[in-house]
Parts: C-alpha cells; sequence; structure tokens
C-alpha cells in the first residue's frame, strides 16, 4: 500500500425526518446486547467514514465503501482495515493463498495492521455463499428498538442510547422516493458482504457530535439526530473461521479464488476498523456521493449544533464541526 492509499478514505451522508421501516420482525435492544456481550469467539466489526448499508431480505448485511472523486476526478477517500497487529496470524489462513502482508502503525506500544480495500470485496468465507462458504441461512440481526426522532438518543453519550437502526437515515426519504433503489457498482470502491451475528450503532465520541442536528431542505421544525457509526459482531460458529476473505469483484472461482487475511481466533471478540478514510474535506458535501450512487438527485442537507453556534459566535471562517455529512444511509 502506497502512501496514497493509506491517507485516504472517509466521510458518510444523508437526513430524514421520517422513521425507517424495519425489516422482518423487530430484534429488541436486549437481544442484541446479549449477543453482542457473549465471550463467543468472533470479528468484531466497526464502520466509520463514506459507506452506506444494505440489509436484504434474506438478513444478510452489505456494506458499501463509496469511490468519491473530486472534481478534478482525483480519490478523496480511500477504504481501509484495521486491527491490532496482535491478532493478525498468517498461518490462520492454512494452505489457502494469504493476503499481502499489512503495513504496520506503530502507535506507543502498541501495533496496528492495515491494508488498503480499494477495488476489494470482503466476506467471511466459511460462513458465506460465496465461493463456496457454507452459511446458506444468512441470520444478521439488526437492533429495530422504535425511537423518538423529536427527542436525543438516550444516553446521548453510550452506545445504547444510539443501538437502534431508526437512528440511520433511510436514503428514500432524502429522494422522496419509496421501495429499493439501484446501486450503480461503479461508484462503490470496496463491499462488504456479513452473515449472521448482531448490528447497532455506536454512540459518537465528542460531545459536538452528539449534539448534532439534521435538516432537510431547511425545514428546522423536523431536525433530528442521525447516527455516524455502525457497529457488527460476526460470531465464530460450528463451520466458520475467523479468517477474512479479500478478492476483486469480478474475481471468480475460475480466476483462482480469493486470498485470505489470517485473523487469531481467542476466547472472545477480535476488533477490526473498516473506515473510508478522507484525503481531503474541501467541499463539506460528502452525501451527495450517495445520489450519484444510485443516479438521483436528493435533498439539501444542513446540521447545527451548540458546538458549531459557539465557533460561529467566535468569528470562526468555517464554523462546522469536521465531516458534518458522515452520515451513512441505510439503502434499501
Amino acid at each position: 500500500m502506497n502512501r496514497r492509499q493509506f491517507v485516504k478514505s472517509g466521510a458518510g451522508i444523508l437526513a430524514a425526518a421520517s422513521m425507517p421501516e424495519p425489516l422482518g420482525a423487530s430484534v429488541g435492544r436486549s437481544a442484541i446486547r446479549a449477543e453482542q456481550s457473549a465471550s463467543v469467539p468472533g470479528i468484531d466489526f466497526d464502520f466509520t467514514g463514506l459507506f452506506g448499508f444494505r440489509l436484504t431480505q434474506t438478513k444478510e448485511m452489505r456494506l458499501f465503501l463509496l469511490n468519491a472523486k473530486n472534481a478534478n476526478l482525483e480519490d478523496e477517500h480511500a477504504p481501509l482495515l484495521m486491527m491490532p497487529f496482535e491478532y493478525y496470524d498468517p498461518s490462520e489462513a492454512g494452505e489457502l493463498e494469504r493476503a499481502d502482508p499489512p503495513n504496520v502503525v506503530r502507535l506507543g506500544d502498541a501495533a496496528m495492521a492495515i491494508w488498503s480495500l480499494a477495488g476489494l470485496r470482503v466476506w467471511v468465507p466459511s460462513a458465506h455463499t460465496l465461493f463456496g462458504g457454507t452459511d446458506n441461512d444468512p441470520s444478521l440481526k439488526f437492533d429495530e428498538t422504535p425511537v423518538d426522532p423529536a427527542k436525543d438518543p438516550d444516553p446521548i453519550d453510550k452506545d445504547a442510547g444510539w443501538a437502534s437502526r431508526y437512528w440511520f437515515v433511510k436514503l428514500p426519504d432524502l429522494l422522496k422516493e419509496k421501495g429499493s433503489v439501484n446501486i450503480d457498482e461503479r461508484t462503490v470502491a470496496s463491499t462488504i458482504r456479513l452473515t449472521r451475528g448482531s448490528a447497532s450503532g455506536r454512540a459518537p465520541r465528542t460531545q459536538c457530535e452528539q449534539q448534532r442536528k439534521y435538516i432537510v431542505d431547511g425545514n428546522v421544525q423536523n431536525k433530528r439526530s442521525f447516527a455516524t457509526q455502525l457497529h457488527v459482531v460476526n460470531r465464530q460458529t460450528a463451520n466458520t473461521t475467523t479468517r477474512l476473505a479479500i478478492a476483486p469483484p469480478a474475481l471468480s472461482n475460475q480466476a483462482g479464488g480469493p486470498k485470505f487475511i489470517g485473523v487469531k481466533i481467542g476466547t472472545g471478540l477480535t476488533p477490526i476498523s473498516i473506515f473510508n478514510s478522507p484525503l481531503t474535506h474541501f467541499t463539506h458535501d460528502h452525501y451527495k456521493a450517495f445520489y450519484k450512487m444510485v443516479g438521483r438527485s436528493g435533498r439539501e442537507l444542513t446540521h447545527d449544533s451548540p458546538c458549531i453556534q459557539a465557533r460561529k459566535a467566535a468569528g470562526a471562517q468555517q464554523p462546522s464541526a469536521p465531516y458534518p455529512d458522515c452520515i451513512p444511509p441505510d439503502i434499501p
């Protein structure tokens, strides 16, 4: 991975005043919490940056990291996968073809292993139907606890307050459409496909992000909070491993099959972060990348918060907080 590949990746998007409709039966917060806190080996995925997600009718989650470009057609983001180096174990790939070794970045005494995902898809091979996977019954659950969009998440500074799928903006609400939308795969830099396990939102880490409100088409009566980070726990089962597979989208079995990243199997969860990191943020309107992804025009999205008002009062030329449009949409 070169320096440019390493530095880039990024932000998110979108907003809406109405709550999304859940797919399938409602899944409560307590059930999700119980599964995510169980001491069963698996992978603990965190997703941030310029991405959207889709939960299919068969309960498979697909995450799309967008290939956003600026006016000069230069990449503005880079999709990256990162995990603590101590969890990287090439021997877990066995006799299978191994992915290239990671870049290793030091942070004090800690070391992080990082791979570029540009132009690649990622999945847990033994728990997925791609390339001979064994999971023919995907069942990834999303927290479907109802929320009141007129109120703040409660608690606002804890993951439990942001866990529900209803805190994520639903893309058709910004498009003034109903039903599913088609995605232009040419706008996608990387795809992650997960089956089984559980998904939920995470609380933003800064107070400014926690208090930020989003406004669609200037309608301040319907301003509300939206989640910016997604958490997915993918448990190990009798037929699965914590090995990861990566491959170009067009790769087939006849083309030689995927390569594998070995993830050390422990007694609990292995943390992995997948993020679409920014190279630049000159435009501050990354949500338009999602409109381009589905070939539509969408509604204007603005935002406000006490920290933004304070920066305006102090005379800041750019009073908005960093990455104001990093709102991953729920794409039916």
